[in-house]
């Protein structure tokens, strides 16, 4: 199973909004997120026949291909950023990602369109700061060990609310997009 193209973007864009969804938050099941997620691809696949048909297993177990080869590419990008040298940039980290990519996996990994997309999230974010060093308590103030920490599930619809600077379209602006003709990637 592939996932290249428009196809693949739309998945991942409309899993990012349904996940987000506000109003369902993190108390919506398994079932529940795959429901909605499904729904709106099949809606967009009847407003835009290119968009391939595929069933509720053939999203479910293409999702989880996307999701653990970019997570395992989170973890070797995080590793290659940790192991950076004095005059290194993005490029030579992704570089160095590449190899280290190869050298586990062996064959290329064919899924950037979907970690530029993803990347934005902070679940697939690598968390380390190409300018700054890594420390564990660079976040915190001074005063901080004696405040109360936001619980879980705060953070998480805080982290949920809807923005208009979101880096990746809803599924009902890709839709816009596609029936428009507009290019979907931009990167």
């Amino acid at each position: 199973m592939e996932c290249r193209g428009k196809s693949c973007t739309h998945l991942i864009s409309t899993y990012l909004e349904c996940r987000g969804d506000v109003l369902k938050g993190a108390d919506q099941n398994g079932d529940g997120l795959w429901g909605s997620v499904f729904e709106n691809v099949e809606e967009s696949r009847r407003l835009n026949p290119t968009l391939h048909p595929r069933t509720f297993k053939a999203l479910t177990s293409l999702w989880k291909k996307i999701n653990g080869d970019v997570n395992s590419w989170v973890g070797i990008y995080t590793e290659a950023k940790r192991k950076k040298w004095s005059d290194c940039n993005e490029k030579d980290v992704l570089t160095e990602t590449r190899e280290m990519w190869i050298k586990v996996h062996g064959p290329q990994f064919t899924l950037k369109h979907a970690w530029n997309v993803m990347k934005h999230d902070d679940k697939w974010a690598d968390g380390i700061q190409m300018s700054g060093g890594s420390s564990k308590r660079s976040g915190l103030d001074e005063g901080a060990s004696s405040k109360h920490l936001d619980g879980n599930k705060k953070v998480k619809s805080r982290r949920k609310a809807p923005t208009s600077n979101s880096p990746f379209p809803s599924s009902s602006e890709f839709t816009r997009r596609i029936s428009l003709g507009e290019e979907l990637l931009e990167y």
